[in-house]
């Protein structure tokens, strides 16, 4: 009987420490091969990031970008540098496009697969444009995970 009170007492403190944490972020996981625009104030060079979104009814669409192979913020996105956001049904993948005009490569949207969340950036509009006249997107594979 101790041992099961004991038990309990766990899971239940384990419990309470969890909910205490607060949301766990939303995290994307990619690779990117050149340098990307992701805003008119935020150029990322090639690497591995990591896109951490936590929850937030007042602002659900931030982002805080991490470099991947060191650990550091680079930056944020606030929700002025997204055009769109939105819940879906639920996308089997993530993927990242990138939009390649004029030899520079600008963060046109990503989706965040099992999650249901897609984000559109703010691209100029000329840039959108002729991305999708000529076809200059790449899709490239992105993976979700939670908190590190």
């Amino acid at each position: 009987m101790r041992n099961f009170l004991t038990a309990i007492m766990i899971l239940v403190l384990g419990a309470m420490l969890a909910w205490g944490a607060g949301a766990m972020p939303d995290t994307l996981f990619v690779h990117f091969p050149d340098e990307v625009v992701v805003s008119a104030k935020l150029t990322l060079p090639a690497g591995n990031y990591k896109f951490q979104r936590i929850t937030n009814p007042t602002d659900p669409a931030v982002f805080t970008i991490i470099n991947g192979d060191n650990h550091q913020v680079i930056g944020t996105t606030p929700s002025a540098d997204l055009a769109e956001s939105k819940q879906e049904q639920l996308h089997a993948d993530s993927s990242v496009l990138i939009d390649e005009v004029d030899g520079k490569n600008y963060l046109d949207s990503m989706t965040m697969g099992g999650k249901g969340s897609s984000f559109i950036f703010r691209v100029p509009a000329d840039v959108r444009k002729e991305a999708e006249k000529d076809g200059k997107q790449v899709r490239l594979e992105a993976h979700v995970g939670g908190q590190e």
